[in-house]
């Protein structure tokens, strides 16, 4: 039997805001593989100094956005479809600093978009949600920290996790 490999991952919450409206939507990416929806994200490479460089540069491989994390949400640990476990470690942004969105080519992510939290609601209920109530929980946090001004910085949080 083989044994399951730990995987340290990162992912973002980028609220969207483009066109300028009150309904609060937020950066999903639909990975070409399984087809299902997710956080834009990946696991940290070698070459990666730290959480917040991975975090940055999976969102630039899969969006074709450039931002700088400034919240931390949370660790959110699971099992993967593949029944590895993951560690995801979850970080969000109050602004997209340069790009377009959209799917890049030669990419794994077949869409981009900006979805509301009952779009993404609806792809839970539907599963096609790539890590579950996972993934749900990293936006509902957002939004609950957010709200009661409970998130913390990520530098504060960030410079113990050096990898």
């Amino acid at each position: 039997m083989k044994k399951p490999t730990i995987y340290a991952t990162t992912s973002m919450v980028i609220p969207f805001r483009y066109p300028i409206s009150d309904v609060r939507r937020f950066v999903m990416v639909q990975e070409r593989d399984t087809g299902t929806w997710n956080q834009p994200g990946g696991g940290l490479n070698l070459s990666d100094s730290d959480y917040l460089h991975a975090c940055a540069r999976e969102v630039r491989e899969e969006t074709g956005l450039t931002v700088v994390p400034v919240h931390f949400v949370g660790v959110y640990s699971f099992n993967s479809l593949h029944g590895n476990f993951i560690n995801n470690l979850a970080l969000a942004t109050e602004e997209i600093e340069h790009g377009e969105l959209r799917a890049l080519r030669d990419s794994d992510i077949a869409d981009v978009k900006p979805m509301t939290l009952e779009e993404i609601r609806e792809l839970h209920s539907s599963g096609k949600l790539r890590s579950g109530r996972a993934t749900l929980d990293v936006v509902e946090d957002y939004i609950r920290g957010i709200a009661s001004g409970s998130l913390l910085s990520v530098r504060s949080v960030i410079h113990s996790c050096r990898i």
